[in-house]
Order: C-alpha cells, then structure tokens, then sequence
C-alpha cells in the first residue's frame, strides 16, 4: 500500500499481496476492483500461487465464472 500512495498500481497486484497476507477481505475487494477495471492480469487468479487462499473463496470464483474462467 506504501508504494500505492507513490504510484499506480494494478488491482490485481494488490489482491495477490492481500491474499499472501491473509487479508482475504481486501483482496476480495481488490480483486472486484480489477474484474471492474477489466485488469488482465486478473485472468491468472486460476493458476498463481498468490492466489490460492482466495481460489477457495467463493465470491473470487464467482468473479472467475464472470469472466468465463470456471
């Protein structure tokens, strides 16, 4: 989040080091944020590590099947 406040930074990102943290609340919001923002790094949420602890959530599945990724 520091280097947020000096830059941009993709949501997705933000969402991967949510999750890495076990800040699954905020990553969930991050990872809404980026299925709105039409992120395309958001389409690796299936197969990137730092996304596992959301991969079990599912409202982060939900987002995947909106994006045709199921």
């Amino acid at each position: 989040m520091a280097r947020a406040a000096q830059g941009y930074i993709l949501p997705t990102h933000i969402a991967m080091a949510a999750s890495a943290a076990g800040e699954l609340d905020n990553a969930m919001a991050r990872a809404r944020e980026a299925f709105e923002f039409r992120d395309p790094f958001l389409i690796v949420g299936r197969y990137w590590p730092a996304f596992v602890r959301l991969l079990e959530d599912p409202r982060f599945t939900e987002i995947l099947g909106r994006m045709g990724l199921k």
